[in-house]
């Protein structure tokens, strides 16, 4: 009988690096994934055609999508992989590992909810993750659909409230879509945010290591602390320095997109007059001592068995101050992703 995995009891951090508003604690980690097997990053597959996403139907449902895994692999895609095509562009709402050889429907939510037509067969990837906030919505919604359902539904989003999103994003952006796409505020910022980037780095002290944070992920890491300028914090943990690798540009670069526009927009909001409080209380992660408390809190979480997806043994963090999953497979580290 399988007993619920506990949390790897070494997480160790790295010096952090900021920019362009961001502050990143790159993370060391135990119970990695068992070398027998190979998991591979689900994006990638996609843009290799391996793995094949498409409407459930003809007709299309908006939470779900169909996947087939044509690879002997297992194949990973994390909350908030944005999938482009189709009827309309969605994101996942849980990480997923699908099993080698298999189909299956996993939960997603609309990130361009003016379009419900077809304008290609299946769905590709897109080098843009969901931002911190709206992963931080995809969970904590989950969670609330959990409770309320009784345990049923332990992978829906509140749909409404990512359109919210997805619409208050576009304005702070300045940005107006035909079909209210999230993946064309990132593309309309794109080449500013290369600009801010290359000036902010031409300014730099290389021992910041600002110029690391968008170039390849530091070596030999399994994951990360991000926290945002509104001082909301992540964490992502993955089964394999290679799986952290692959998702560090899209992660940590969509991150920085979302930072841009913040801060241009309050600055806007508030020129003039005194800034509102963030609504996250404020933790210092230059500072070992936060870094350890927050690590720690982390490993004292209480989790919760849910359902998965498809493949591996998924437990939700049930605590008041975080919201997250872990994801495990024959009792080794996967993916843990959280938010506080």
């Amino acid at each position: 009988m399988m007993t619920n995995p506990e949390i790897p009891n070494s997480i160790t951090a790295v010096a952090p690096i900021s920019h362009c508003g961001l502050t990143i604690v790159p993370l060391r980690s135990n119970r990695l994934i068992k070398k027998k097997y190979s998991v591979k990053m689900g994006v990638r597959q996609l843009d290799k055609s391996a793995v094949e996403i498409r409407e459930v139907s003809d007709h299309g449902s908006v939470p779900k999508l169909h996947a087939e895994n044509h690879t002997k692999h297992y194949v990973l895609f994390i909350e908030g992989d944005q999938l482009i095509g189709a009827k309309q562009n969605r994101v996942c709402n849980s990480t997923v590992l699908l099993y080698p050889k298999s189909a299956t429907q996993i939960p997603v939510s609309c990130v361009e909810e003016g379009r419900w037509r077809h304008i290609s067969r299946t769905f590709g990837s897109s080098k843009y993750h969901a931002s911190p906030s709206l992963r931080r919505k995809l969970a904590k919604t989950k969670e609330t659909s959990r409770r309320e359902s009784g345990g049923q539904h332990q992978h829906s989003a509140d749909q409404g409230l990512v359109w919210k999103h997805v619409s208050s994003f576009s304005l702070q952006a300045g940005v107006q879509s035909q079909t209210k796409a999230m993946q064309e505020v990132y593309e309309a910022h794109e080449l500013e945010l290369q600009d801010q980037l290359r000036v902010s780095e031409s300014y730099s002290d290389n021992k910041n290591g600002s110029k690391e944070l968008f170039a390849d992920c530091p070596k030999s890491i399994h994951g990360w602390i991000l926290q945002t300028p509104d001082h909301g914090i992540s964490v992502d943990i993955f089964g394999s320095p290679k799986l952290c690798r692959l998702a560090w540009r899209r992660i940590i670069g969509s991150a920085a997109m979302e930072a841009m526009i913040y801060q241009r927009h309050s600055d806007k909001t508030h020129s003039g007059t005194s800034k509102s409080a963030s609504s996250h209380p404020k933790v210092d992660l230059h500072k070992p001592k936060a870094v350890k408390k927050l690590l720690k809190a982390v490993q004292k979480a209480p989790l919760e068995k849910v359902t998965p997806v498809a493949a591996g043994y998924e437990q939700r963090i049930i605590d008041s101050e975080l919201t997250g999953s872990y994801l495990t497979l024959e009792n080794r580290l996967v993916h843990l992703g959280l938010t506080v």
